[in-house]
């Protein structure tokens, strides 16, 4: 089990050792000890490059069974306990070692991105990028660009260097007037690569806080990061700010290209970037207002589902960071209902602003709301007021079997506990 978990762990740290060490700097002692022997019920996706470390890995720590001779029972024991403590570290060696060939195909991906890109000299390249709303920004944006232009989008949340490459090279052709994407980073150095590849006319920046914080080494390192794509923008090009947040804001005098300006506190309101793109781009008020007409909930995007007369669900379940909680919880407390309901897996990736972020959140959302839950069982320690929870029946349990309507906020990033329970939750 323990090994299956690790490579669930590895897969979804995107095989980068600076995440993964980040997570384990995170756990406590014990927890470190339990996950290393018997881990969570996690699976990985299967993947070519998730069978290929499998298969690494299962060569390192069944070596010695093949090579040394004649084992009597008790070495063979010793072995097999080697097996099972060993496989982690196993695993850890494997991504290491694939990790070399996968840099070089990236690089060159990237340098085949960048020659088909160079096709298209007329192409108009949109980048959007920020600590928060890139995927919910670039999707109205593309959405209301299409009113007037034939308009590409990266998918999802493909927004580094080999999403955004492979990307190009599949589906990139002449026959596309716009092209938008989302690039997003967890170290300084990505999106001056996406950009020098794309080439962007406009740099979109949504907004800037401390996520990822972990692995930048501070907020500081963050905006650096995040301002490579305005930095790339040629002497033509032109900055779309949100200025509602404080620290975009404060980035305006340092900016040496044109600047254009909006503001946006929530998921609601990043339509207003798409509203200056248009008009950047030559688009009419009739156009725009008939594109943000034809704009498509995104999944998982703080959507709310009315599932009955009595059960309304919102699902922010796709990512999670302090400023779209707190917009989240005030969606929530909105919606008319007896009980208001937050079950949460907390913020991930912060560092050493872990615990006072995730412990300020939980302070101001407990008055707020009428039951707290944390699904998280690494971060229930940050969060005093929520109840952690275990099993999707506890949850529903607790949450729909009483009298009332409910109104629930299922808030965090990528816990397959929590996309269990929201489906049972609407399933109600």
């Amino acid at each position: 089990m323990n090994f299956i978990y690790w490579l669930y762990q590895w897969q979804l740290k995107g095989y980068r050792r600076d995440r993964m060490v980040l997570f384990i700097q995170s756990l406590t002692p014990q927890d470190r000890v339990r996950l290393l022997l018997s881990g969570q019920r996690k699976r990985p996706k299967i993947t070519i490059k998730i069978v290929l470390i499998s298969l690494t890995a299962a060569v390192i720590v069944l070596f010695p069974l093949v090579t040394i001779p004649k084992l009597s029972l008790f070495w063979v024991v010793c072995v097999a306990f080697l097996v099972v403590i060993g496989g982690p570290f196993a695993i850890a060696a494997a991504v290491f070692l694939w990790s070399i060939p996968s840099f070089f195909v990236e690089r060159f991906l990237l340098f085949l991105a960048k020659r088909k890109r160079a096709m298209f000299p007329s192409l108009i390249v949109i980048g959007v990028t920020g600590s928060y709303g890139k995927t919910t920004t670039k999707e109205v944006i593309a959405d209301v660009l299409s009113e007037k232009f034939k308009v590409l989008r990266t998918p999802k949340s493909a927004n580094g260097e080999i999403g955004v490459a492979l990307h190009a090279l599949r589906y990139l052709d002449a026959s596309y007037d716009v092209y938008v994407v989302e690039m997003g980073a967890y170290y300084q150095g990505v999106i001056k690569l996406v950009a020098d590849a794309m080439k962007p006319k406009i740099g979109v920046m949504t907004g800037l806080n401390e996520q990822h914080a972990g692995l930048f080494g501070g907020k500081e390192n963050i905006i650096k990061a995040k301002m490579e794509l305005i930095d790339a923008l040629d002497v033509n090009g032109t900055a779309v700010l949100n200025v509602a947040d404080k620290n975009v804001e404060e980035l305006v005098k340092n900016i040496d290209v044109a600047i254009m300006t909006y503001e946006s506190r929530n998921v609601d309101q990043n339509v207003q970037a798409a509203r200056v793109v248009g008009a950047l781009l030559g688009m009419t008020e009739d156009q725009i207002a008939q594109g943000i007409s034809h704009i498509n909930p995104q999944q998982s995007r703080m959507q709310i589902t009315k599932v009955s007369d009595n059960l309304s669900v919102i699902d922010d379940t796709y990512n999670s960071n302090s400023t779209g909680f707190r917009a989240a919880v005030e969606k929530l407390v909105s919606i008319p209902a007896d009980r208001h309901i937050v079950v949460c897996t907390g913020v991930y990736e912060l560092g050493e602003e872990s615990q006072s972020v995730n412990s300020a959140l939980d302070q101001e959302i407990f008055p707020r709301v009428d039951g707290f839950y944390i699904v998280e069982p690494f971060h229930a320690k940050y969060y005093a007021h929520a109840k952690l929870v275990v099993s999707a029946k506890q949850l529903y349990d607790e949450m729909v079997n009483k009298v009332g309507s409910v109104a629930v906020l299922f808030e965090g990033r990528s816990l397959i506990n929590l996309q269990t329970m929201t489906k049972l939750t609407s399933n109600s």
